[in-house]
């Protein structure tokens, strides 16, 4: 096997495609090339960029090209019609044809897959293909020998040589190269090898040991062991519950052990595995179940509008408790926002139920203080004529003004009644809460845990 180059041959580029990448576009301005991704680092040149291309096949028109059938260039579908698709020269060759040819090896591969139980189908292939250059190398031919150096025409064009003999391109050699790639494929090895894999188990522990109250940072810890232990499995492990799905994921480390930790497990009854995802090696694998309980509650409210018919008046609603996790605690409860004049009271009305009563106040009035000053002997004695008569009845010096002492008395007292009888005062007092609605939060707490605060709408009429 060689590297594709006919272009001396048929006079204009034919030629393998291939080399560094230098004209991706970074920040609007520039070509800094692709950069290289991790699964190509190992093996290709240490260019910091994307190198291509990643495998070979057949690929000359003039070498043995593709015989195309169309119903044109073959409509009898036999020898006979292969023979007129040649001499109609529906022959082609390049990526046309040696693109579609692997992506075929590629399904069969993952039929093979499906079919073994090993896998659902591998997704992105580059990253496999070159895992697969170093633990099976056999799987590729190495192409040693050939280029696919062009001339560079018109000689000056932008990234030609400056100097003769005016062409680019790259040599073919051992191990990858940026002309025939890891090399050509070997379809029935590729799809064995990546078919058979070594079988894996993988097993899960968790700490601490459940129950916990949530917000508490749990440990899940994966080991993937092999059987026989040759080797160590690479590769990513997944965390999951059958109800709440994905947990999270982490990659096994040199010894084959995948760490998650995480303080936001949501209060629930889990049932948790580890699934190994498998590799280019080793067959993925699944740990049993392990249960585990994140403890924690939430909080209802039914109704969850609170209505007061007037201020003064009360309004009730229900707290109810839904445990999660096996929570099981008492719960005390607190309220922030409420308007003026109104006060919360809870009444526990089961052990997972609470009466909560929000109670209003009515407006009151009081009248202004009255400051008498020296006056004031003055003001009693006009306010207890009675007193005044008396006291001056000790005095006989004059009946008569006695009794018209009394009468201005009782007179001045008529006269400092009349604003109390007849609401001509400005009376001060509390407002009440205010008519119209609000909004009050419910905190709900169990030792250590704190429900999500619940807001209640309270509709003063």
């Amino acid at each position: 096997e060689t590297a594709w180059n006919d272009t001396i041959l048929v006079g204009a580029l034919a030629a393998s495609g291939g080399g560094a990448s230098s004209c991706a576009i970074t920040g609007g301005t520039g070509c800094a090339g692709f950069p290289k991704p991790s699964w190509q680092s190992a093996l290709t040149p240490k260019d910091n960029v994307r190198d291509v291309p990643d495998i070979s096949m057949a690929a000359s028109p003039n070498h043995d090209g593709y015989i195309v059938c169309t119903r044109n260039s073959c409509p009898t579908g036999n020898a006979a019609g292969i023979a007129a698709a040649v001499a109609a020269n529906s022959i082609y060759g390049g990526t046309s044809a040696s693109t579609p040819v692997f992506a075929g090896i590629v399904a069969l591969l993952n039929q093979s897959l499906g079919n073994t139980g090993t896998g659902s189908g591998l997704g992105n292939i580059n990253p496999t293909l070159y895992q697969t250059a170093q633990s099976a190398p056999n799987v590729f031919h190495d192409v040693t020998t050939g280029n696919n150096i062009v001339p560079c025409t018109p000689p000056g064009m932008k990234g030609c040589p400056k100097n003769p003999p005016y062409q680019y391109g790259y040599n073919a050699g051992p191990g990858y190269d940026q002309v025939t790639g890891l090399g050509s494929v070997d379809a029935n090895l590729f799809v064995t090898q990546l078919s058979i894999r070594i079988a894996t188990t993988s097993t899960l522990g968790i700490s601490p040991a459940s129950p916990v109250n949530f917000g508490t940072s749990v440990t899940l810890t994966a080991t993937v062991t092999s059987s026989p232990p040759t080797q160590t499995p690479t590769g990513t492990v997944t965390f999951s519950d059958p109800v709440k799905g994905k947990l999270g994921a982490a990659t096994l480390n040199s010894a084959g052990v995948a760490t998650l930790v995480s303080s936001t497990l949501a209060g629930f009854t889990y049932s948790i595995t580890a699934k190994y995802s498998g590799d280019t090696t080793f067959a993925s694998s699944t740990s049993p179940a392990v249960p585990y309980s994140v403890k924690y509650f939430h909080v209802s409210a039914n109704p969850p509008v609170v209505s007061v018919s007037a201020p003064g008046q009360s309004g009730k609603t229900t707290l109810t408790v839904t445990p999660l996790g096996g929570f099981n605690q008492s719960v005390s409860y607190s309220c922030a926002g409420l308007p003026a004049g109104a006060a919360c009271t809870f009444v526990s009305a089961s052990a997972t139920s609470e009466m909560l009563t929000i109670t209003t106040t009515g407006p009151s009035a009081s009248l202004h203080k009255i400051h008498l000053g020296r006056s004031r002997g003055l003001f009693y004695a006009l306010m207890l004529p009675g007193l005044g008569v008396v006291l001056a009845a000790r005095n006989r010096k004059s009946r008569r003004a006695m009794r018209g002492l009394a009468l201005v008395a009782l007179l001045s007292f008529a006269t400092l009644s009349m604003p109390a009888c007849g609401g001509g005062g400005s009376p001060q007092g509390n407002p009440g809460t205010p008519i119209g609605t609000s909004t009050v939060m419910v905190t709900a707490t169990a030792g250590s845990l704190t429900a999500p605060t619940l807001p209640i709408t309270l509709s003063v009429q």
